[in-house]
């Protein structure tokens, strides 16, 4: 019965996957660990020296270094993911993989927010 439940709630949302993926983030992956803080004053680091990328259909480039933010019990707590995107920024990255289906655009955000305060540009 909690599974035909579930299954009723999940496939009754906006996004059934990215409620699949948060459900189990949540309840069905325990163990996951957060990413601890940036500490205050912490240096700044330049995108790498020799950044790869990928050429684009009409001229642009993406970074080829990035980080995923979905599927993974850490991809659904808010801090987790809003430590995750200021430490990936610090350190110089710059290609945020993101979806709204992922339910954590709020986090990714937060941590945007964060970078760009630190000086880190947009």
């Amino acid at each position: 019965v909690a599974v035909a439940a579930l299954v009723a709630y999940v496939s009754s949302t906006e996004y059934p996957l990215g409620t699949f993926f948060w459900f189990l983030g949540r309840y069905a992956m325990p163990g996951s660990t957060s990413t601890p803080p940036v500490p205050s004053g912490m240096t700044l680091s330049p995108r790498p020296a020799r950044e790869m990328f990928v050429d684009l259909p009409g001229g642009s480039k993406m970074p080829m270094l990035g980080l995923g933010l979905c599927c993974r019990p850490s991809a659904y707590d808010f801090d987790a993911v809003r430590n995750s995107v200021l430490w990936f920024l610090v350190q110089g990255g710059r290609l945020l993989d993101g979806a709204q289906l992922y339910l954590n655009h709020d986090a990714v955000g937060e941590g945007i927010k964060d970078a760009i305060a630190l000086g880190i540009p947009r």
